[in-house]
């Protein structure tokens, strides 16, 4: 039986009727059915540079190492909620929303619970939402603390909308990235695919979402993401470092697209966006399809 030799930089993902083929170097991706035939296919894949012309073993095979994000305390992304008071009346907004604990602001004490509970772990991203984060009384200087008191690479500040206001400079040189959600949806409604060697290795591990995710509320609850029905603690009980080192988050965590119904039959699954808590409120089931996904793999 003849067979192809994929570039040490090409992985191949069964679904359950075709394969994807995942171009980690050059962060394409492609679909073959089965069955055909294969040196059409070669030829093919040779074209797109998939594979090794030649017959010499392979020296390596390329990998992302993501134990660190098993052996110690990361967190990916850090979402904290400062306000449930918003004064945008955003019609598509409608009633508060039920996953959320409260309409007042974040209060200081909590605010510095938070940030010494983090500060010493590792943190990737912070997502600063509300409501709207700028109606919090001294908001700026609420902003202010949490870029300078905790350790994370990036940060953002998530509206559902926002004006281009005197405000949006002084953010921007403050560190924060500003980001809406209707710019959010709509980057997830056009291109649910990323391919890229760790979101590919990443996704064998952990959740798209909700992987290495740590959210609290504004009240101090802590959650597997704001959005979420279920409540792991709160600050000014629990501490982070003890839930996540006790396990309590990797049922959510570690809630791969290999244990999703439909999802784990899909050929793209390691590549795909996901949203546990949409499909947790449209179909009832945390490990059921993603709602809005149109494509069937069976």
């Amino acid at each position: 039986m003849k067979k192809i030799r994929l570039s040490p930089f090409v992985f191949k993902v069964k679904g359950a009727k075709n394969y994807a083929f995942f171009d980690l170097l050059n962060r394409v991706l492609f679909q073959a059915a089965p069955g055909g035939d294969i040196d059409e296919l070669k030829e093919f894949f040779l074209e797109k540079e998939l594979v090794c012309n030649t017959e010499r073993v392979v020296p390596f095979k390329f990998q992302v190492d993501v134990s660190n994000f098993k052996e110690k305390i990361i967190i990916r992304e850090l979402q904290i909620r400062v306000t449930g008071r918003c004064n945008e009346n955003c019609p598509e907004c409608g009633q508060p929303c039920c996953c959320f604990k409260g309409d007042g602001d974040i209060s200081g004490d909590t605010l510095k619970t938070l940030i010494q509970q983090v500060k010493n772990i590792p943190v990737h991203e912070v997502v600063v939402t509300g409501g709207n984060p700028l109606i919090v009384p001294d908001a700026l200087d609420v902003l202010s603390m949490i870029r300078k008191e905790i350790p994370a690479k990036k940060f953002k500040l998530l509206f559902t909308a926002f004006d281009e206001t005197r405000e949006a400079n002084r953010l921007k040189e403050m560190g924060f990235e500003i980001i809406t959600s209707h710019k959010l949806i709509s980057e997830i409604t056009e291109d649910q695919m990323k391919i890229d060697a760790f979101t590919f290795f990443y996704q064998q591990e952990f959740n798209p979402c909700w992987g290495n995710l740590v959210a609290v509320d504004v009240d101090g609850t802590i959650k597997p993401c704001l959005w979420a029905e279920d409540a792991l603690g709160n600050i000014h009980e629990n501490n982070i470092r003890e839930l996540v080192t006790s396990g309590a988050f990797d049922h959510y965590w570690e809630l791969t697209k290999d244990k999703i119904d439909t999802c784990n039959l899909c050929e793209y699954r390691y590549g795909c966006f996901d949203c546990r808590v949409a499909a947790q409120k449209g179909m009832g089931s945390l490990t059921t399809k993603t709602v809005g996904c149109s494509y069937n793999p069976r």
